[in-house]
């Protein structure tokens, strides 16, 4: 009795074209529609700050001080 090779899954390797098209399409479809639902996402509360006037500021950007503030914080006049 010789042993055979047992895949996980029957359509993957099957020779059936129209098995094998429905599991490239299901792949895709599979791949696009959370990729899909994260860009929404993103779009609708980007437009829900946007039309509140919420000003989210940018994490890595420093603060920007002139010199009268920074005068005070470390104590030196210029």
């Amino acid at each position: 009795m010789a042993l055979q090779p047992s895949y996980a899954c029957a359509v993957c390797f099957t020779d059936n074209g129209k098995a094998r098209q429905a599991f490239i399409w299901t792949t895709i479809l599979m791949t696009v529609v959370p990729l899909l639902m994260v860009g929404v996402g993103v779009v609708v509360v980007r437009k829900l700050l946007k039309e509140n006037n919420v000003n989210v500021p940018v994490a890595l950007e420093e603060p920007r001080l002139d010199n009268a503030t920074l005068a005070i914080k470390t104590g030196k006049s210029q």
